[in-house]
């Protein structure tokens, strides 16, 4: 059967792309570190946690069946920031990689001093949380930003990818 544009006036609100929030529950302990304010002001785009799934053959006598097998939540996330002449957001990542591992007397925290605590909320048109993506991550890889060029008018926007061994998923 076919959609009418009755069917879909009686669907609820769409959820947009552009309505959410990022907020570090926890920062990573003892580095220097932007308030929640200013890290989720200037975050441009977070990927959205999700677990993989996998599955197994079995064969008997010539036959093949698959069955499901393990969801691995594990898996890494990339937010993009866009950076203001105070280097907050390039600072900030410095510190968490300096946290990592010391370049010049290769120390590095446990990774519990390194894990922050993030929460991802997709928001509805009146901001208001619709679903929620919680994790423990630690900093895996960064960009200082794009390449620096002659001319144009783009903004400098750094990025880091975070590692997660699980997170949690919520409709609120």
């Amino acid at each position: 059967m076919r959609p009418t544009l009755d069917n879909i006036r009686g669907l609820p609100d769409f959820a947009s792309l552009y309505r959410w929030n990022l907020i570090f529950d926890t920062p990573p302990s003892g580095i220097a570190a932007p308030t929640t304010e200013e890290l989720n002001l200037r975050c441009i785009s977070a990927t959205i946690p999700k677990a993989t799934g996998s599955e197994f053959a079995i064969t008997i006598r010539g036959h093949k069946t698959h069955n499901p097998g393990i969801w691995d939540t594990s898996g890494a996330i990339t937010l993009t920031f866009i950076e203001t002449i105070d280097n907050k957001i390039l600072d900030f990542i410095e510190n968490w990689r300096e946290a990592c591992w010391e370049m010049n007397t290769g120390i590095s925290r446990t990774k519990q001093e390194l894990i922050a605590i993030i929460r991802l909320e997709r928001l509805d048109r009146q901001d208001n949380p619709i679903r929620e993506y919680k994790l423990e991550a630690f900093l895996s890889d960064y960009t200082s930003g794009d390449d620096l060029v002659a001319e144009g008018g783009e903004s400098f926007n750094p990025s880091i990818t975070l590692t997660y061994d699980k997170f949690e998923e919520k409709s609120i």
